[in-house]
């Protein structure tokens, strides 16, 4: 299978290498045998998924046309509209309001790994901290 078909594999790979390899001894292995370890150890890496979903697509397309240097999403939930927009307008500066306290932990870790502009923010979008 080509796990990049099917999964966000630039913002994935470090975020797996990391969780299997807490200790920073990170060996080259392939996606796919990072991914079935992952899930062996009840690791989540379904949120890294693409998906085929039309509404979202569309929406990438129509922000992709206004390029905006930054972009706020409320309720990011797993992120599935970031990870299309890291890859889809590179340079924009991502931030993520969620009120789920993992998500936005989980959010946060796959950023700072990745080392993408993605700012996640724990709170409602009727308190916005910006």
């Amino acid at each position: 299978m080509n796990e990049d078909k099917y999964y966000f594999a630039r913002l994935l790979r470090p975020y797996l290498e990391a969780e299997l390899y807490p200790d920073g001894d990170k060996p080259e292995r392939p996606l796919g045998e990072l991914i079935k370890r992952a899930q062996g150890k009840k690791l989540e890496t379904h949120f890294m998924k693409r998906l085929d979903n039309p509404r979202l697509l569309w929406a990438v397309s129509k922000l992709k046309a206004l390029w905006p240097a930054s972009l706020l999403d409320i309720g990011s939930g797993n992120g599935y509209l970031l990870w299309y927009l890291l890859e889809s307008l590179p340079g924009i500066r991502l931030f993520s309001a969620e009120l789920h306290p993992l998500k936005t932990a989980r959010l946060g870790r796959v950023a700072s790994l990745s080392r993408v502009p993605l700012f996640p923010v724990c709170c409602s979008g009727e308190a916005l901290p910006f």
